[in-house]
């Protein structure tokens, strides 16, 4: 679980990061990315089971859309980032997947699912097929920008 929400904190806080309306210090942004795992981690706990990894799915959703995520705006708020800003560096319609061994986004309702982190193990699962027609492989922030459309 360490590994897959730590890799959607580092997404979370690469995209705030590369915003145009970044105006968050390094300092900040380590404390928020802190904040998110710690967050996750706690919501998550009793929602993972890698043997049925899309078990609970809806429930590790993050999603940005009119509204900010709830957990990433608590996140935000106790290290001192107003949902304003944050609801302006991240892109419009964001859904970020959180499950075992998979963390995956999608921008806009039919962009491209993308992915952020796979384990080598998740081979073994069979993926949704209008999910695995899709996919992406995200290597870098740049492919994404690339690959998947810049927001």
């Amino acid at each position: 679980m360490s590994l897959e929400i730590q890799s959607a904190a580092d997404f979370i806080v690469n995209l705030v990061k590369i915003s145009k309306h970044n105006s968050v210090s390094e300092y900040q942004l380590t404390r928020f990315n802190n904040a998110i795992v710690q967050t996750l981690k706690e919501r998550y706990c009793c929602h993972w089971n890698p043997e049925l990894p899309w078990r609970g799915e809806g429930y590790r959703c993050i999603r940005i859309n009119k509204n900010l995520d709830m957990l990433i705006e608590l996140a935000g708020k106790s290290v001192g980032l107003s949902a304003k800003i944050l609801k302006l560096s991240l892109p419009e319609d964001l859904i970020i997947w959180i499950n075992p061994n998979l963390v995956s986004f999608r921008i806009k309702e039919y962009g491209n699912i993308c992915i952020i982190y796979e384990n080598d193990l998740n081979s073994k699962h069979t993926l949704n097929t209008k999910k695995k027609n899709f996919y992406c492989k995200l290597k870098t922030l740049v492919d994404f920008i690339v690959n998947c459309g810049k927001f």
